[in-house]
């Protein structure tokens, strides 16, 4: 369960910006980091395990559902949002980008400046619903979303959003096939490009379109 020193001394550092449910189980190493104006939620009985990141950048969102279990190594990094619906697994060194560097044109670099992040970076919004479960080492990337129940095979790259109740795997990650299974009907069907991340425990992050595409001025 979550100790009280690291529950209290996230809060101490983070204050409004971090909201941590009942009986989490989170490792002493967990690295956590938050932006101005950024927001990270940990739902009920969330699991982590060691060496697991969690950057949220500024102006940015994550929330995690109840009773999420997530695996060792896990890097997740939002400069847009991130969403993880409830009792979705996710295992050992799995990537979640919601975000890439623009490309070095003279649009996006008109002084050809040779450092990594000068070009600016763009983003969309990623979704992984109710009871998904996202296999070791997968990479999703900007703008997807796994449908529930939805089973991504281990080492695939998921660049396209995936229905429900399907299994995915490969680089792209493509359905291999479809199953039956319960749909919860409380899961929000709202389209990627729209600035939602609301759960039961946060408000709705609305009007923000623009950032939704493109955060060129983010370090």
């Amino acid at each position: 369960m979550t100790t009280h020193s690291l529950s209290d001394d996230l809060k101490t550092r983070f204050g409004d910006a971090i909201w941590i449910g009942a009986d989490c189980d989170l490792p002493a190493d967990l690295c956590v980091e938050i932006d101005a104006d950024a927001v990270l939620v940990l739902g009920d009985r969330v699991s982590i395990r060691r060496g697991t990141t969690i950057q949220v950048h500024r102006g940015a969102t994550v929330a995690i559902g109840d009773d999420v279990a997530i695996g060792e190594n896990t890097f997740i990094s939002a400069m847009i949002g991130i969403r993880i619906g409830a009792g979705v697994g996710i295992s050992n060194m799995v990537d979640l980008h919601d975000h890439n560097h623009r490309d070095r044109s003279i649009a996006h670099l008109p002084d050809g400046e040779p450092t990594p992040w000068a070009s600016g970076f763009a983003g969309a919004p990623i979704i992984i619903e109710t009871g998904a479960v996202i296999s070791a080492k997968v990479s999703i990337t900007a703008g997807v979303r796994i449908g529930q129940n939805t089973i991504i095979g281990a080492n695939s790259t998921a660049t396209r959003s995936i229905g429900p109740n399907t299994v995915a795997a490969g680089s792209p990650a493509t359905a291999k096939r479809t199953f039956d299974a319960l749909l919860s009907d409380t899961e929000p069907r709202y389209e990627v490009g729209v600035a939602w991340f609301g759960t039961s425990i946060m408000q709705h992050f609305e009007g923000f379109n623009a950032q939704m595409v493109t955060q060129a001025a983010l370090p």
